[in-house]
């Protein structure tokens, strides 16, 4: 009953093991819809199952999981009440484990009292204190030594059902037990779950034998297909039962965590979850779910993922910002001591020992840019007596070894969201007399008119949640004069990250200003790019690799010309993570500025890519038309990307509704609609995700959900749309694109920081499109694979996954190739007279026009960015395979056009 636990089990400051036993039996029965008198009789059988199969580590895992998805331990008085790292709660007795400085402490216990930073405070039993990393911590078992947790669950007459139950009710409990064992269907149930040992299996054996047929069709769909059926499930379990927002809540949260034991560690399910929770207010279950599914999705991740964020190549190739922070530390850091936080590779750790700094701490919390910071100051002859490398947060840093210097480039677009402010407040607290850079900035802040980003934001009174967006390529109208704010980033941080821990917004000193609209027109966006200033150098994000930040304003007011706008601006702490937003208030006073109505907002929003792939007018048609031709009359749609159809006499599927937004964000399809029962005869879903790449475990998806709809009685597998497609590439030589995934011969000046490189995922996404077409192309397109996925038998994601070759047409312009970039014909199949069309993800690419489409473009770099060198005539043949959502290059081998030999074999 292991998966049952993990299901059921909220969180509990248990004293003693055997206290824990009565709140898993009413977690049970909550979660399973169980009758008390099925509870009674099942209770023995979980005594037995919980003595065998939960040892200590197995408790504290369960316990730990139940405190991160709900945040709160059961019996604490307040809902507010603090939680300690970890998931301890104050009071818990721990044991201290793992030191290595303080090791004759390992084994000590004591009692856990407080936060101390990232740390616990501990009072052990000898009265000393200790600040422990929580990791250094578990709970003490309950007996002097836990040699086996299972005797303190072992069945007892001391141990009610319910924590509060008198001796009557027990009598009474044990009488119904009693009772209900003697009928033969939870007698056999009891000898199924006493023989089984998959905790997961035993679920699904609870739920048929005491008939819960719906329940365990549900159960055996989510073991199969995964991540869709699981929403599904959630949504039937949703749909019983009455009650308020708090109840329908819980009934989903159950729901969504008996998936979860059903699912171990999928992503999919947790994103899921953590969606759900943030779209009703539930903050901290939101987070830590969405903390889950990051930590799913990393430890699924083939080898060769990237486990370094891919905007850090493009940073690293902006020379005019290297040359900023590096003309700073030219000036600040002669045999002076540095501080660099958010270190990355190393380029300005290096830069500050060039420039002749005393000593450099270098700052990077991300293992996998500390490993390569490590590597860049070897390779750069830089050895610990230069530069102290440290893989932690720089907030975790004393204040014993003043700095002199302190540079931070942790910026992003929208110059806040990657914690600035509060790495600038702590360094400031620490060491107030240092030159820090960046301080001083200039918020430039546009109106404009831009229908291209109204299109990623609004569809039918919905709007996207994302607080802005930043787009490659994306085309408006400046509406007015920029208004300029200047910015002291150290008086911000103190402001918006004081010493006292609390994170709050705040009004920007000197964030606002005027501005006269020159242009009529509709406000669609604020487009914001900032200025770094230091004495007479500036940096403008803009012109660098940053781009511009588009601020989405939801009023979207039309604009007369002449009319005066007043914007004003300030900083909230990131709902996710530890950088601020940026929030502009727009006040229009002029009479002339007429305001629509303001879009009614859905209570769950959707994320950009959502309302955008809704506002593809020419896809949603097409999709519409296929399913509305393969629905037999009367007949079941399970929908998985959207539709406006109306299947003849069946259900009517909304064009875009609440439905849609059940899950926003979640990798796995949003449920837009689908017919009551399990039957459906018309699969329809959207196989590409709308940054060009597959959807993530779309092929599996659709295998699992076929063989359930054969299951659960459809009369031959059911439709699927589209029922194919075939990717098409071409070879591009793209210098400039290369630079984004691997940095110009390991070089950054006179820096080695290939160790970058040694990182590096080749896989591009979200191209623009009529940017793409503009790159020159070495051939004519070619077709790289071909997915039949309405296929009766074979496995379409085995057949994905197996190596294949496509040759390229011989190259017509000779140069490198740097790039195969890709996209996708999708096609409908011509059911019941109607006729087969494709749909192209980038009709520029196929020579068309671009369009409204809201796909953009995927490729693959080559040859680490080197270019593979191409005369004319040469042919290429590219050895590919699907790798999750990608379409990964495995080698590639050049034929020359001279002898037809192959010249140059190179793996990707």
């Amino acid at each position: 009953m292991a998966a049952a636990l993990e299901v059921s089990t909220e969180a509990s400051t248990v004293a003693a093991k055997h206290d824990l036993l009565p709140t898993v039996l009413q977690r049970v029965a909550t979660a399973m819809c169980l009758p008390d008198d099925d509870v009674a009789a099942l209770s023995p059988a979980l005594r037995r199952k919980v003595g065998q199969m939960l040892s200590a580590r197995e408790f504290e895992r369960y316990r730990r999981a139940a405190l991160e998805l709900d945040g709160v331990a059961a019996g604490v008085a307040a809902r507010d009440a603090k939680l300690l790292p970890g998931g301890f709660a104050a009071g818990d007795r721990v044991e201290v484990f793992g030191l290595v400085a303080a090791a004759d402490r390992n084994g000590s216990r004591g009692v856990a009292e407080r936060r101390e930073k990232d740390r616990v405070a501990v009072v052990l039993d000898d009265g000393a204190r200790l600040a422990v990393k929580p990791e250094n911590l578990r709970l003490a078992p309950s007996k002097p030594r836990d040699d086996d947790v299972a005797a303190s669950l072992e069945p007892s007459s001391e141990v009610p059902v319910e924590p509060s139950a008198s001796a009557s009710s027990s009598d009474a409990a044990a009488s119904s037990s009693d009772a209900a064992a003697s009928s033969p269907r939870i007698a056999a149930a009891l000898e199924l779950i006493e023989a089984e040992r998959d905790g997961a299996r035993a679920v699904e054996l609870l739920a048929a034998a005491l008939d819960l047929a719906p329940a365990a069709r549900s159960v055996a769909a989510v073991r199969e297909a995964g991540g869709a059926a699981a929403r599904l499930y959630v949504e039937e379990m949703a749909a019983r039962g009455g009650g308020g927002d708090d109840a329908a809540w819980e009934r989903r949260k159950l729901a969504w965590l008996r998936c979860a034991a059903l699912l171990p560690r999928n992503a999919d399910v947790l994103e899921g979850l953590g969606s759900d929770a943030a779209a009703r207010g539930r903050r901290l279950a939101a987070d830590a779910a969405f903390a889950l599914a990051r930590e799913a999705a990393a430890a699924d991740a083939p080898p060769a993922a990237a486990p370094v964020e891919a905007w850090h190549w493009p940073m690293v190739d902006d020379a005019a910002r290297f040359a900023f922070f590096d003309a700073f530390l030219r000036r600040e850091a002669p045999g002076k001591r540095v501080l660099d936080l958010g270190a990355g590779c190393g380029a300005l750790s290096l830069a500050a020992v060039g420039r002749g700094a005393s000593f450099v701490v270098a700052c990077e919390r991300s293992p996998a840019l500390a490993d390569a910071l490590r590597a860049t100051l070897a390779r750069g002859g830089v050895g610990a007596d230069r530069c102290d490398a440290r893989d932690r947060d720089s907030r975790r840093l004393g204040a014993e070894d003043p700095v002199d210097v302190v540079v931070a480039e942790i910026l992003d677009a929208a110059l806040l969201g990657e914690g600035v402010l509060p790495a600038l407040a702590d360094a400031y607290r620490k060491h107030p007399g240092a030159a820090f850079c960046p301080r001083l900035a200039t918020l430039r802040v546009t109106p404009a008119s831009s229908p291209a980003l109204a299109r990623r934001f609004v569809a039918d009174g919905v709007r996207a949640f994302q607080p802005y967006d930043v787009v490659e390529g994306l085309a408006y109208e400046p509406l007015a004069p920029p208004v300029d704010m200047d910015l002291d980033l150290i008086e911000l941080a103190r402001r918006a990250a004081p010493a006292d821990g609390t994170r709050r917004r705040v009004t920007i000193p000197g964030g606002f200003g005027e501005t006269t609209v020159t242009r009529r027109g509709r406000l669609d966006a604020l487009v914001v790019s900032f200025v770094l200033r230091d004495g007479d150098r500036s940096l403008d994000s803009a012109a660098g690799h940053w781009r511009e930040a588009c601020f989405f304003v939801e009023e979207r007011p039309e604009l007369d010309v002449g009319a005066a706008l007043r914007i004003s601006a300030s900083t909230a702490p990131l709902d996710h993570g530890e950088g601020d937003a940026l929030r502009f208030d727009v006040a229009a006073p002029s009479a002339s500025i007429a305001v629509p109505p303001k879009a009614p907002r859905n209570a769950l929003d959707a994320t950009t890519d959502d309302v955008a792939r809704f506002n593809d007018g020419a896809y949603r048609a097409a999709h519409a038309r296929a399913v509305a031709a393969a629905t037999p009359e009367r007949g079941r749609v399970l929908e998985l990307g959207f539709c406006d159809a109306r299947s003849n006499d069946g259900p009517a599927l909304p064009a875009f509704g609440p439905a849609t937004l059940r899950c926003p964000g979640g990798r796995a399809a949003s449920i837009v609609a689908a017919a009551s029962g399990d039957r459906f005869d018309v699969l329809a879903h959207s196989l590409v995700e709308p940054s060009g790449l597959l959807r993530r475990d779309a092929l599996q998806e659709v295998e699992a959900l076929k063989r359930f709809a054969l299951k659960a009685g459809t009369v031959g597998a059911p439709r699927v749309l589209p029922s194919a497609a075939t990717v098409f590439g071409v070879l591009v030589d793209a210098p400039a694109l290369a630079a984004t995934k691997f940095t110009r011969e390991g070089r950054l000046g006179d820096h080695d920081v290939s160790a970058l490189d040694d990182r590096a995922d080749a896989t591009l996404r979200d191209l623009a499109p009529a940017a793409c077409a503009r790159l020159p192309a070495l051939c004519a397109p070619f077709p790289l694979l071909d997915l039949n996925l309405d296929v009766r038998s074979a496995s379409v994601a085995e057949e994905a996954a197996r190596a294949a070759v496509a040759s390229s047409p011989p190259v017509s312009t000779p140069g490198a190739a740097h790039a195969l970039l890709f996209w996708w014909h999708l096609r409908y199949g011509g059911e019941h007279g109607a006729v087969a069309e494709t749909v192209s993800t980038a009709p520029a690419l196929d020579g068309g026009e671009t369009g409204d489409g809201h796909w953009r473009v995927a490729g693959v770099v080559l040859d680490r960015g080197r270019g593979l060198p191409l005369a004319r005539g040469d042919v290429l043949d590219v050895h590919l395979a699907v790798r999750g959502s990608k379409v990964g290059v495995l080698k590639t081998v050049t034929r020359r056009a001279k002898d037809g030999g192959a010249a140059a074999n190179r793996p990707a």
